[in-house]
């Protein structure tokens, strides 16, 4: 049976999708570490040296595999490159960063890809940490890691398990800029900015109207459904001029006036498939004496099918100029054809307040949603294909935590705490999936079902 194991990791070797890239180096150089190391697979070495640090060479983080050192031990600090030159889009961008214990000096490396670039700086002993970015690209670009080139002590930031993934937007008008506003077309709903009384809005929204306040049901933004969390309570589509937008010009601010309230948009899933949303989290730091209660800290629920979660931002030292925008992510799996996702207002939070009809104008807000495809049943990579390489994270992860996720599984979340059965299952019935490939046989699919009982066989046995 171990046999057939091996022989059916050598049949399936891996491989990744053209708009993404995934390297933790471990197959360099026959798996061991050497100085000033140029034959990466996927990235070009310039502007001086790096070290493949790891087994047999300098492993300062034992466990981790080959990593990569920035800063040579040719007195030279060095620049991955890739190879490849990803199109425009939205990319999930993770790795993981770590600074070479022996250089007591702060080390520094840039990330760039287009137009993002962001500094690192690391001191001492600072073990292997994840770092995830979202990047919007919007030119081809490369992925760099460099480190500055008079930096020459041979010891500098080390970087692994880099992954960049592709996004496809889902949603409708996630940064809230468009509006089925036309001119002579009563909107219900809406309160008119010049005149409260006013529930019915025929001019287009112009910088000079700030805040539209949404009653419940108004659909006045483009995709998205207003909805009341408390009667009579609602939200608004406030200007950039007003409260400072993380994207764009308009923003959500979940309590209107008065709040609390949500907004909501339905879009088209496939059941079983796995979904991420990301979106920008801050809220409103303004606040009115007569206010009957004071609420830095906002908090909003985030929910889509039977998924939800809470999140919450503290706006103490921020400024409607200044709202320090921070990126959160949700990820969830579609029950049915279609799937409602929705941002409720939990502020305020006391449930006594809320029990008392308690109203309060300045809320969490929300700004550039998105929601991506993360992976339908059986794609375990994300790449949208449903074949070797799903096997290959199976047969690599059977009987391991779901939590955190396996390096490389990219696609359909775990359906249990472990990676069992249930991902198998999904393997056969999808196999194909997404290519010209047919679904097994029955020889096949035993085959993949005799792999797999190896896989936990060996596993069982360390």
């Amino acid at each position: 049976m171990k046999s057939l194991t091996v022989l059916m990791l050598l049949l399936v070797a891996p491989t990744f999708a053209a708009t993404s890239l995934e390297d933790d180096f471990d197959g360099e150089n026959g798996g061991v570490g050497t100085s000033n190391y140029e034959g990466f697979a996927n990235f070009d070495v310039a502007d001086g040296a790096v070290d493949l640090t790891g087994p047999n060479f300098f492993d300062l983080y034992p466990g981790n595999g080959l990593y990569v050192d920035l800063n040579g031990t040719a007195n030279r600090s060095g620049t991955l490159t890739s190879r490849d030159l990803f199109s425009p889009g939205v990319y999930s961008l993770q790795f993981r960063i770590a600074n070479n214990r022996l250089e007591p000096a702060p080390n520094e490396m840039t990330v760039s890809l287009g137009s993002y670039v962001e500094q690192f700086v690391r001191q001492g002993v600072s073990s292997f940490a994840p770092v995830s970015r979202r990047v919007f690209l919007d030119e081809r670009s490369a992925l760099v890691f460099a480190s500055p080139t008079d930096d020459t002590d041979n010891g500098g930031i080390m970087i692994d398990a880099i992954r960049l993934v592709r996004e496809t937007q889902l949603l409708t008008n996630g940064s809230f800029e468009l509006s089925i506003f036309n001119d002579g077309t009563p909107l219900p709903g809406v309160i008119n900015p010049t005149d409260a009384s006013a529930r019915t809005v025929t001019e287009s929204p112009t910088s000079g109207d700030p805040i539209y306040v949404l009653d419940n049901g108004a659909t006045a933004v483009l995709g998205w459904e207003a909805f009341a969390t408390v009667p009579g309570a609602t939200i608004d589509w406030t200007h950039d001029s007003v409260l400072a937008a993380s994207d764009g010009e308009r923003i959500i601010d979940l309590n209107g006036t008065p709040g609390p309230g949500g907004i909501q948009q339905t879009f088209d899933t496939v059941a079983g498939a796995s979904y991420r949303v990301v979106f920008d989290l801050a809220g409103n730091p303004d606040e009115l004496p007569e206010d009957p209660a004071d609420f830095p800290v906002k908090s909003v629920r985030v929910s889509a099918g039977d998924t939800s979660e809470d999140y919450s931002f503290d706006t103490t030292d921020t400024t409607t100029t200044d709202m320090g925008w921070e990126t959160r992510v949700f990820e969830f799996t579609a029950t049915t054809d279609s799937t409602t996702l929705s941002f409720e207002s939990l502020t305020p939070a006391d449930s006594a307040a809320i029990a008392a009809n308690l109203f309060v104008d300045f809320g969490p807000t929300i700004d550039n949603v998105g929601a991506f495809l993360l992976g339908e049943p059986g794609d375990f990579s994300g790449d949208g294909l449903v074949d070797n390489d799903d096997l290959n994270l199976l047969l690599q992860n059977w009987g391991e935590p779901a939590d955190p996720r396996p390096f490389g599984w990219n696609g359909v979340l775990p359906t249990g705490p472990t990676i069992d059965n249930d991902e198998l299952n999904a393997l056969l019935v999808n196999w194909g999936a997404g290519t010209t490939a047919t679904v097994p046989e029955p020889a096949t699919a035993m085959l993949l079902l005799l792999t797999a009982a190896a896989a936990r066989t060996r596993r069982a046995s360390r």
